[in-house]
């Protein structure tokens, strides 16, 4: 449960909030892009020629075949491209919490922050985004073909689209939806990469803080004054402390979809300068210890 600060200023001190880094979800849109656009000229293609198949099994057959070469294309390069950006993540969440304890401590934490969970949550973070990225042919050009199909069968599209609107409603959609990868995979990874240095240096709480402004889920009189499941209400959670072994439902800061808030971390100044002074790794549960 969270509770109302009560910090003792002369032990504990607030880091500054570890943002996710906008470089890093930009590159990470770019490179999905330069996935989706040949898959998306090769749909094109392949329904330019719609008029000349008379029978439903050609047109379906023929989009079959394109979500199979897209999703051996998708499936070959994910990997890679989500690897990338789960250490670019990584290297910038470190040094922005190296610089914020250093600059509350007077001392260089760059080799205490190079915990061996680190690794692991890279690793597995890259592979959630590569999962994600996998599934965009399979999404979009199973939209097509249902549209395609319900077209053929003579049943009308809402709001009285055309097919031609609709398969560009579809791509809209396909566009949309690599930006939220592209953000949230990014917040998430930033928030699990901090969690596990933080709880590594000792820090077990942190202040939850919003963004405040209209765009907090939450907020009354904002654009979106309702929690959900989801995304829990965080107008309320705005300035109380969380433990980080203790989420509340929908995640710590920036786990939630398009979430902005950031952690603050808890600092107890004289349980880190026993770390920065010798340490050894025994664990995400009790950190470091002295030897």
């Amino acid at each position: 449960m969270p509770s109302m600060i009560v910090l003792n200023a002369k032990r504990t001190r607030k880091l500054p909030g570890v943002r996710s880094p906008k470089p890093v979800e930009a590159r990470a849109r770019r490179a999905i892009d330069s996935l989706m656009a040949p898959m998306l000229a090769d749909v094109a293609a392949r329904l330019a020629g719609l008029d000349s198949m008379t029978r439903i099994a050609d047109v379906i057959l023929a989009l079959r075949e394109a979500q199979e070469v897209w999703e051996r294309a998708f499936s070959w390069k994910a990997e890679g491209l989500a690897g990338r950006w789960a250490l670019d993540v990584d290297v910038i969440a470190k040094e922005k919490l190296g610089r914020a304890v250093g600059k509350a401590l007077g001392i260089d934490m760059a080799m205490i922050l190079d915990a061996p969970d680190v690794a692991v949550s890279v690793r597995l973070a890259s592979m959630e985004a590569a999962q994600l990225i996998r599934t965009i042919p399979t999404d979009y050009i199973g939209r097509i073909s249902r549209a395609v199909y319900q077209s053929m069968r003579q049943q009308p599209f809402p709001e009285g689209r055309t097919l031609a609107e609709e398969i560009r409603l579809i791509g809209g959609f396909a566009e949309e939806r690599a930006r939220v990868i592209a953000r949230d995979q990014t917040s998430k990874m930033n928030t699990n990469i901090n969690q596990i240095r933080q709880t590594a240096l000792g820090i077990q709480e942190y202040i939850w803080r919003t963004s405040e402004d209209s765009r907090v889920v939450g907020a009354p009189g904002g654009k979106y004054p309702q929690g959900n499941a989801m995304h829990g209400n965080h107008y309320v959670r705005n300035g109380k402390i969380f433990r980080w072994d203790e989420p509340p439902d929908d995640g710590h800061p920036g786990w939630p979809l398009q979430c902005r808030c950031v952690a603050l971390g808890i600092v107890d100044r004289s349980q880190l300068r026993e770390v920065a002074q010798v340490g050894k790794w025994s664990g995400p549960q009790t950190g470091w210890r002295l030897v």
